[in-house]
């Protein structure tokens, strides 16, 4: 079995990726059509965005600090091959 390998070094969109997605948590509540935009006055609302600005954070710096994964062969991680028999 042949391994996986990234051809090219073009565009990656690891670091955009979050970026949009609190852009659109930012934008969102000016989509809203109602006529109160006051976040006071929209608690569950705000409360949503504020829970997903804080998970996208949490997760982006998970990310950012974890360490490399392992490389193929290193460690004693043996995949053995398994016989499934269908009735």
């Amino acid at each position: 079995m042949q391994s996986c390998q990234c051809v090219g070094t073009g565009w990656q969109p690891r670091g955009y990726i979050p970026l949009a997605a609190v852009l659109l948590l930012v934008l969102l509540p000016f989509y809203d059509r109602t006529p109160e935009r006051s976040p006071l006055k929209r608690p569950l609302a705000s409360g949503i965005a504020t829970a997903g600005l804080a998970a996208i954070a949490f997760l982006t710096y998970q990310g950012a600090t974890a360490p490399p994964p392992p490389k193929a062969g290193a460690g004693s991680l043996r995949l053995t091959a398994v016989r499934v028999r269908c009735a």
